[in-house]
């Protein structure tokens, strides 16, 4: 699952909200003030309306040198966002090949989404047949009430702006990287 809908409800990044966060501490140590703080700035700058207090206080209680990480994972959470990598830049990545013939069309720079377009025609995959194949199988593992009814899909429920989807239990199958460091307190 993946709610696209989270990150479209955030107006800064965590880095900004970490200068922002940076420049209060400079101003005040008053606990409650930055707990309170911090928490107006999840909703302001990140969109997001449900921090636990647990969160929000190991923002407060870590300090600015793991806020940037910190800020981005409580998004990160709740968009079910999963990262490979803190690292990624814009730096162009070269691909490589046994036959430099087949994939002439990928020589120069080229958009991430060119290179799946490549390989779609190149493994003659057609990728709307597959995905609608998933919506129809992977539909065995939506959330249903009593009457049927779709409450959350594998695929994905958009949540209205500000909604709690069914508490944290969205979350409980989750097990990037996030989830790990939640539990190593990091």
């Amino acid at each position: 699952m993946w709610y696209p809908e989270i990150l479209a409800n955030a107006s800064h990044s965590s880095e900004y909200v970490t200068e922002q966060f940076v420049k209060l501490l400079d101003e005040t140590q008053d606990h409650d003030e930055i707990v309170s703080w911090i928490g107006h700035a999840i909703q302001e700058y990140l969109g997001v309306y449900d921090a636990s207090e647990r969160e929000i206080e190991l923002i407060a209680s870590k300090g600015p040198i793991f806020a940037p990480w910190t800020f981005a994972d409580v998004i990160s959470r709740r968009s079910q966002t999963g990262w490979s990598t803190h690292g990624h830049s814009a730096a162009d990545v070269n691909i490589y090949t046994s036959d430099p013939k087949v994939t002439k069309a990928l020589v120069g720079n080229h958009e991430n989404t060119e290179v799946g377009q490549f390989l779609a025609q190149y493994l003659d995959v057609d990728v709307d047949a597959i995905t609608a194949e998933l919506r129809i199988q992977g539909a065995q593992w939506d959330k249903k009430d009593e009457e049927g009814v779709v409450l959350s899909s594998w695929m994905g429920k958009l949540p209205s702006h500000g909604e709690r989807l069914d508490g944290q239990a969205h979350l409980e199958h989750y097990n990037g990287v996030h989830k790990r460091c939640e539990l190593c307190g990091h």
